[in-house]
């Protein structure tokens, strides 16, 4: 009985981890954006803490500063996690071998099986067929094995950095009604 090797699995497994690097790339945006307006709008209420301080009583002028110290802790966490997603997670992608080199691969299979019988005959080339598939086979679990723990790493960065994102959010609000309340 022969057995049949599934590489159409395991070809739309490697292409769903393809497609989730792009989805990730494209979510890069948002984050960055919400990063750079936070920075801005905290630089703008420091401003006017700082300019209008000394009418605040020494609890408040303590509770400001110390959630201004938090929202930079916060801030630099989601920056951190953004660059370890944007970066990959510090891994590299795997990708499948270029046409070239599977084509001399394929050629290596058919040379060898030449060598053994001096014709082929059908049940050679069936021979050089499952070992070329099992070759393309291991190409693609290794590859989308390898692509799917740096997007599930992505996904806890990106996820985190959110996480401190509304964090930051929460405190800016905080301080804006610390600082305007009078």
């Amino acid at each position: 009985m022969k057995k049949k090797i599934n590489i159409e699995l395991y070809k739309e497994i490697y292409a769903e981890e393809l497609k989730t690097k792009i989805y990730i790339d494209s979510q890069v945006g948002l984050p960055m954006n919400l990063i750079v307006i936070l920075i801005g709008v905290g630089l703008f209420l420091f401003q006017k803490h700082y300019l209008n301080h000394h009418h605040t009583s020494l609890d408040k002028l303590l509770l400001i500063r110390s959630l201004f110290a938090i929202l930079g802790g916060m801030l630099a966490f989601s920056i951190m996690y953004l660059m370890k997603m944007y970066l990959n997670a510090f891994y590299k992608y795997q990708y499948l071998p270029i046409s070239s080199d599977l084509q001399k691969k394929e050629l290596e299979f058919i040379n060898s099986n030449r060598f053994e019988t001096k014709e082929l005959k059908n049940r050679e080339i069936g021979k050089v067929q499952i070992g070329f598939d099992k070759y393309l086979l291991d190409c693609y679990i290794n590859t989308s094995s390898n692509n799917r723990v740096i997007n599930d790493e992505r996904m806890k960065a990106f996820h985190l950095c959110k996480l401190f994102l509304m964090i930051s959010i929460f405190l800016i609000a905080l301080i804006g009604f610390l600082i305007i309340q009078k």
